[in-house]
């Protein structure tokens, strides 16, 4: 099944392990999730969420803005199941300083945590404590998400578009500078400015990363 290790900073019970200690070097066996064989695992600000082969996901840690999608603002030390996605078909997670976002198989995408700078894709600020489906993307089949410190990316292959909403500090892609609420297409920068499509149509997004406050959109030039 596979054993997850955790360590560093514990303050907010983000390792997993309980409150004993807030600060360690060395690897901590995080036994709630021990037997269960886990796909992948993602890292916030100070909360943490895996998700299991089957699709299950559980998370911990620092719960402000119910980023852990447990339906409440409580911090958690060890793993809780987020009982909410348990029909979701989970295949995918990321995590922003105070946010989550969900993939599921079926190309949908829910968030939750945070919303303040729009990081959530809900046309609104509000903290969502609960997984909700960002409605702009349905039926869009969502291939890749990755969240920044308060913006989110999202890449849908039939469409070859990256989507981006949130806070706006340059790594968006756009000239804009307000937050953006709602997910909107940018062109991927490359090559003296010019976008994956504009130059050469048989390029594509083939990964997408957000850490902190920047954006990477990976491109491939197929031959």
């Amino acid at each position: 099944g596979g054993e997850l290790f955790t360590w560093g900073q514990n303050t907010r019970g983000q390792l997993g392990v309980g409150r004993q200690v807030t600060l360690t070097s060395t690897p901590q066996l995080v036994k709630g999730l021990k037997g269960i064989p886990l796909a992948q695992i993602a890292a916030g600000g100070a909360h943490s969420v895996a998700v299991s082969l089957s699709g299950a996901v559980y998370s911990w840690g620092k719960n402000d803005f119910g980023q852990l999608g447990l339906g409440h603002t409580e911090d958690k030390d060890y793993p809780s199941y987020i009982e909410a996605l348990e029909h979701w078909k989970t295949v995918f997670i990321s995590c922003g300083a105070d946010h989550t976002a969900v993939l599921s198989k079926d190309g949908l995408v829910c968030t939750f945590g945070a919303g303040g700078a729009g990081q959530l894709g809900h046309n609104s600020t509000r903290n969502e404590l609960t997984p909700r489906v960002v409605a702009e993307l349905w039926g869009a089949k969502v291939s890749q998400v990755a969240c920044g410190r308060q913006h989110t990316l999202v890449y849908v292959p039939s469409l070859d578009k990256v989507y981006l909403f949130g806070s706006d500090e340059g790594q968006l892609g756009n000239e804009r500078t307000a937050n953006q609420l709602i997910p909107l297409p940018i062109n991927s920068p490359v090559d003296n400015g010019k976008s994956c499509q504009e130059n050469n149509t048989s390029q594509k997004v083939i990964e997408t990363t957000s850490e902190e406050n920047e954006s990477i959109v990976l491109c491939l030039k197929e031959r």
